[in-house]
């Protein structure tokens, strides 16, 4: 496709209509810097979507270009809604998985440390010196997840392990992500991420209410997990 911008053109099969997505990008027509987004003008996307139906046969063709400078197309984000945590102990018995609704936040972080100082050598007039420290510290990383709350006890008995200093509350667990159509099928999770030796710090259960007057109240439970990396699959 002409121009210095990219273009995602994806046909509907059969039905001839052309929907396009402009990736952040700046076409060239004519000569004219035309820049896509939202307001785009409608001549940038007649133009666009005529050279998209010229490039490829119809029914079922996706055409992408590269980004300014040759750089690839940003990869299409992940549709996920059902998080899977699998691992022994967890879920009703013999499924080792406990299904949530939300993942909170996944978490690493390291807390900045402050870089060392020495003094000049004494009868010099030299300024101070600053060497440079380790980066800082390490935090544990912590995954929080959310559900409606059910009868499985099972994240809730893995917190109270981990509240006594049992052995078995320290274990190797993953973190399975699911479009809802994918996780119903039956289908290989979208992504996964692995946890290993994590232990279940938080473990809250409280009421939402969705009503104007809180009469539609619903019970969730919450969970935030530590662990001593965060990992996806293959690293």
């Amino acid at each position: 496709m002409a121009g210095a911008g990219a273009v995602f053109a994806a046909r509907r099969r059969g039905t001839g209509t052309t929907l396009l997505w402009a990736i952040l990008a700046e076409l060239d027509v004519d000569g004219r810097g035309v820049v896509f987004g939202r307001g785009v003008k409608a001549d940038a996307w007649q133009y666009a979507d005529s050279r998209a139906r010229r490039a490829g046969p119809k029914g079922g063709t996706t055409i992408m270009t590269t980004q300014p400078g040759g750089a690839p197309a940003p990869l299409p984000p992940l549709a996920v809604s059902v998080f899977v945590l699998a691992g022994p102990g967890l879920g009703p018995a013999g499924t080792s998985k406990t299904v949530f609704q939300q993942l909170v936040q996944m978490t690493s972080e390291i807390q900045p440390a402050q870089p060392a100082t020495t003094p000049p050598p004494t009868g010099t007039t030299s300024g101070v010196t600053h060497t440079r420290a380790p980066l800082g510290t390490a935090l544990p990383p912590t995954v929080t997840l959310k559900r409606r709350l059910d009868a499985d006890t099972s994240p809730w008995q893995w917190h109270r392990a981990a509240s006594l200093g049992l052995a078995e509350a320290i274990k190797d667990v993953a973190l399975e992500m699911y479009t809802a159509p994918d996780y119903a099928a039956g289908k290989p999770p979208a992504a996964t991420w692995q946890l290993p030796n994590a232990w279940c710090a938080k473990a809250t259960i409280a009421t939402e209410t969705t009503g104007p007057n809180g009469q539609n109240g619903v019970v969730y439970e919450t969970v935030e997990i530590c662990c001593d990396a965060i990992l996806p699959a293959g690293a």
